[in-house]
């Protein structure tokens, strides 16, 4: 006969740092470099993960109350650091554009259309697994225009990277020039 016992719960709730301990990495290896084991107890502004004590931890009055990190805003209120977005739609619509526009004023921490920036310059990334290098570079270049040259707009092209060269997406970008 099967017991119908609980189980332990996986579920984790998330509080604050304290005010004077510096914000921890990811945990993401460089490249080249053997991952840690488990960064499962950090969110990613540093704060700390902790377990779910009790099945009344995860009831809705429990959620109102529970302290999480407020979201670190990118652009108004329609993209944060932990946001993912994918843009799709026709070929020759502006996709590319206006996916590598938003992270131009991200990355230089302007606005963009009616959301307002950060101020604060930012790391980003493209990722592009259709253009070929020379479109994606006329591209580059536009956004190069528009919001100059020394952005830290990482631009990856599947025309551009061998096999196996993609770094991990959660690679802080101070990390992936060791």
């Amino acid at each position: 006969m099967t017991s119908l016992q609980p189980q332990p719960y996986e579920t984790r709730a998330y509080t604050k740092p304290p005010a004077q301990a510096p914000a921890k990495g990811n945990g993401a290896a460089p490249i080249g470099e053997t991952p840690k084991a488990d960064t499962r107890g950090e969110a990613q502004d540093g704060a700390t993960i902790v377990p779910v004590k009790s099945r009344k931890d995860l009831l809705l009055s429990s959620w109102l109350t529970r302290d999480i990190p407020e979201r670190d805003r990118l652009l108004g209120d329609v993209l944060c650091t932990t946001s993912r977005w994918l843009i799709f739609g026709e070929t020759g619509v502006g996709k590319t554009l206006l996916a590598m526009d938003l992270l131009g004023a991200v990355a230089k921490g302007e606005g963009f259309l009616t959301w307002e920036g950060r101020k604060t310059a930012r790391s980003v990334m493209y990722l592009d697994g259709e253009l070929p290098a020379e479109t994606f570079k006329e591209r580059m270049e536009l956004i190069a225009g528009r919001y100059g040259p020394d952005l830290a707009l990482y631009g990856y092209n599947r025309d551009v990277l061998p096999d196996g060269e993609m770094p991990p997406l959660n690679t802080h970008a101070r990390d992936q020039d060791r």
